[in-house]
């Protein structure tokens, strides 16, 4: 089975290309990194494989805004996983984890929001190409469901900080009988 996963959105600046990646049962194929809010790519930093995980362990990134302004800072990871012969993929898992902290006084208007959109386009089943079956995806934060608030989560200030992480786990076998197709 072949999977194309890829953020969302359009990019503006240029990808770093990270290469093919070989785990135990798959292959990580055409890695890239990008980004959708114009910061300039390298969020996700160099990847690793570990068994058939491939990781990042970015080195670390800010946003910081004053007033009414927004700070959008994110990265898109591009990629596609396919089996090794005589393996099959039943499973996708995607965790991640960070931090944030939170400065000032008052309410809400001093937030972070987490979000992480999954698109899975399957590509090939048994060795054989079919017409893509695409599938939409969210990660499932905690806590407080990826919005921290500084009213809400923080008290009112005048500083707040918390660790988060987020996870979505995706089974394939399941998704091809909902689309009415059988792998072996």
């Amino acid at each position: 089975m072949i999977l194309s996963v890829s953020g969302l959105g359009r990019c503006y600046a240029s990808p770093i290309l990270l290469g093919d990646f070989v785990g135990n049962t798959v292959s990580y194929l055409m890695v890239q990194e990008d980004s959708n809010s114009g910061d300039p790519p390298g969020l996700f930093g160099p990847a690793s494989v570990s068994g058939d995980s491939l990781d990042f362990n970015p080195v670390g990134f800010s946003a910081h805004t004053s007033g009414l302004a927004v700070d959008q800072t994110d990265g898109q990871l591009f990629f596609m996983v396919k089996a090794k012969p005589q393996k099959v993929i039943n499973n996708f898992n995607i965790a991640e984890f960070g931090d944030t902290t939170l400065a000032g006084f008052g309410n809400d208007h001093t937030f972070t929001s987490v979000t992480t959109s999954v698109f899975i386009d399957i590509v090939e089943i048994n060795g054989l190409g079919v017409t893509p079956i695409k599938l939409q995806k969210e990660l499932t934060f905690t806590p407080s469901n990826g919005d921290y608030g500084l009213a809400t989560d923080g008290g009112g200030g005048p500083l707040f900080h918390t660790v988060w992480n987020g996870s979505l786990s995706v089974d394939l076998n399941q998704e091809l009988a909902l689309h009415s197709v059988l792998a072996r």
